[in-house]
Order: C-alpha cells, then structure tokens, then sequence
C-alpha cells in the first residue's frame, strides 16, 4: 500500500528536522523517558537478533534514524561499536549527552564509519519516498556478510498494534505499508535474503551476492484483511448501540 498524495523531498526533510518529533512525540527535545523506552525497544530488538544470528564476534551497529540513540545502548553496552544518525538534532544532542556517537543527517552521514556488520532501520522504510533505492544504499554500507533488521508497522497487525483502526494506522508520515510478503520480494531485489520475520512486522536479512527478483501477490490477503477490520469496527459499534455508518 501506498499514500497518496505525498511530501515533496524538501518538505519531507523539512518536515523532519522541524516537526515530526514535536508532533508525533509531543517535545522538541527528547525526555529521559523517551530516552528510557528507546532503550528498552532496543533490548527487544537486540534479544530478536540475537537469538536469530550467531555472532562470532562483536559488530558494529548502524542505527538509521535512530532518534536519541537509544536502541542504540544494549549493543554498546554488549561491547559492539555503534553509530547512529538522524535528521532531528535536539534529539541527536541528548543521545550524544549519553554518550553515544551520532551523527546529523541521512543514511550516507554514516558511510565515514562503514562498513557496519549490522544495520538497524527500526521504524525507518514506511517513512522513505524510493524504498528499492534506499535499501540499495543501505546495502553499500554493509560488509559482505552484514545483516539488516527492519522494523515498520505490519499492515497485518492492525488489530494487535492499532486497536483495528485502520485511520490510526494510516499517518501522514507513513508513505508505504507493508506485509512480510510484500517486504521480501523488495528485500530480494534490493540484494538480501530473509533469515527471519514475522507480521509483527519485522525481520532479519542477510546480504546477498546474488540478487534474484522474487514477486508475490499480497493484494488479495490485505483486501480481505482490511474487510475484516471494517466488519469488525461496524461490529463493534453496534454492540456498542452506536448506529453504522
């Protein structure tokens, strides 16, 4: 799925210097509880990669669009070497004030530091205009057999994550939905191959030599999917005594 109309480049990166935080967030600045989740989101994360990869050894992480860093902190506390990046920088400046090393700007501030054995786009690819471009570059910044974790609303999950509201589901930063199958054959073409996910959504790739393009048909799953949400919400209302609409 995709939302229509959308930003242009300059206003989105304007949107996210300037607002988005404030908006979706609530604060200019990032808060020590803001701060404390991340943190925590970051220990999930990081017990999901874990017990779906065998590391041999410490890596170096890249966290794109990571906010304060946060996420960030179970990995450098695990002993890997981080570096984080963000176009908000009253976010930036706190995660630093931890003393994470972070970096203002988009996905290629970070090529100084490459090639990172892991890269974390946690709530990052629904925000992007080219996905397929995008990941590509991603794929520039890992080494040979580096790892990308990805972690976007599933539009299978509604029901779980957004109560089954589908208006709650669909933000105006949010310019592409998906479901784990359409998020592999994108992963396929953009040269990685799934080691693991779920609906939730998110997953693990690994960096591939050989790009082999994969399609799937997801259209009919997600139609009836949000039929169901409909259904239901109308269900729900009624038994509320609220008359459907």
């Amino acid at each position: 799925m995709r939302t229509s109309p959308q930003l242009t480049d300059e206003s989105l990166k304007k949107f996210y210097e300037d607002d988005y935080r404030a908006i979706y967030v609530g604060d200019e600045k990032a808060s020590d509880e803001f701060f404390k989740e991340q943190v925590l989101r970051g220990a999930s994360v990081f017990s999901f990669i874990k017990s779906n990869i065998d590391f041999k050894s410490t890596l170096k992480v890249f966290d794109i669009g990571c906010g304060a860093g946060g996420i960030l902190v179970p990995f450098r506390d695990a002993g890997f070497t981080t570096f984080g990046c963000d176009l908000g920088r009253k976010y930036l400046e706190f995660g630093k004030a931890q003393g994470l090393a972070l970096v203002h700007g988009e996905a290629a501030s970070l090529t100084e530091h490459a090639p990172a054995d892991l890269v974390l786009l946690n709530h990052v690819l629904e925000h992007i205009k080219d996905p397929l471009g995008f990941l590509k570059s991603i794929r520039g910044l890992l080494s040979d057999y580096g790892y990308l974790y990805i972690e976007v609303p599933g539009i299978l999950n509604v029901h779980n994550a957004y109560k089954g509201d589908l208006l709650m589901f669909l933000q105006n930063a949010h310019l592409y939905h998906f479901t784990l199958g359409t998020l592999i054959p994108l992963l396929s073409e953009a040269g990685f191959e799934l080691v693991k996910g779920d609906q939730l959504l998110r997953a693990i790739f690994k960096k591939k030599e050989k790009i082999h393009k994969s399609s799937g048909n997801e259209y009919h799953k997600v139609l009836l999917y949000l039929y169901y949400l409909e259904v239901s919400r109308k269900l729900k209302g009624c038994l509320k005594g609220q008359r459907p609409r």
